[in-house]
């Protein structure tokens, strides 16, 4: 189980999150600056709480009262970022591998399998230029899943795919969630892949965990909204 209750402040936001999951898929779902990424980076250990506990299973992430503050090398936590962060002078291969942590006896070996796994394996001499974006993400996702991660982060994961390939994409997310038998936490502003993805649906507003619900509580109403930032698109309500 992960148990959250931390506080931080900035210059301009507050985060004041608390919540609790098991072996679960719970989506963080909410508008730029409600607190999703903040409290993915609480967790991983890049960004250190003022106050308050993390805890996963028998292991203290975060203590600010018994001092404690687990290096993020040591939590054993898989996390994709938005972003991805391949390295651009480093082709498929060598970017599994400088994820790969323990590069004992037969770690080639190892990186091939997990290129293959992620069906990249003959793109495995390309640089992330020359990958399509659902191969990078892809390869982001074996970087992280091959050391064996006990928690997998996934920071707005499908923002920057087509239809198709999110829909390929999400459907890996799933497999990999019941072969790995880890928690699953994914990040979006997307209702509808919030509701299509998650056991429960963090809704995050100002730095706050307003409510946590099932998602099979919820229906989507899909209404056209003509002053939406991203123009001519549908944009997503949740009905309780």
């Amino acid at each position: 189980m992960l148990k959250v209750d931390i506080t931080k402040g900035f210059s301009n936001f507050n985060l004041d999150i608390s919540f609790e999951m098991t072996n679960e898929k719970l989506v963080f779902f909410g508008g730029s600056g409600s607190g999703k990424s903040s409290t993915i980076n609480a967790i991983t250990g890049f960004l250190k709480p003022n106050h308050g506990r993390i805890v996963f299973g028998d292991k203290i992430f975060f203590d600010s009262e018994k001092n404690i503050f687990m290096p993020t090398q040591h939590r054993k936590v898989g996390y994709v970022n938005q972003d991805l962060l391949l390295f651009k002078n480093m082709n498929a291969f060598e970017n599994i591998a400088y994820g790969l942590r323990n590069k004992k006896q037969g770690w080639k070996d190892k990186v091939d399998e997990f290129l293959e796994k992620f069906g990249l394996l003959k793109y495995k001499k390309l640089y992330p230029h020359e990958l399509s974006g659902g191969q990078k993400q892809r390869l982001a996702l074996a970087r992280v899943l091959i050391n064996n991660p006990s928690l997998l982060l996934l920071d707005e994961p499908f923002s920057m795919l087509d239809i198709k390939l999110k829909r390929e994409l999400k459907e890996m997310v799933l497999e990999i969630k019941e072969n790995l038998n880890i928690p699953l936490i994914i990040v979006t502003h997307d209702l509808s892949d919030a509701f299509s993805l998650g056991d429960r649906i963090a809704f995050f507003e100002e730095g706050k965990v307003k409510a946590i619900i099932k998602s099979q509580d919820l229906t989507i109403r899909l209404s056209y909204n003509g002053d939406c930032a991203h123009q001519n698109c549908y944009c997503n309500e949740a009905v309780l």
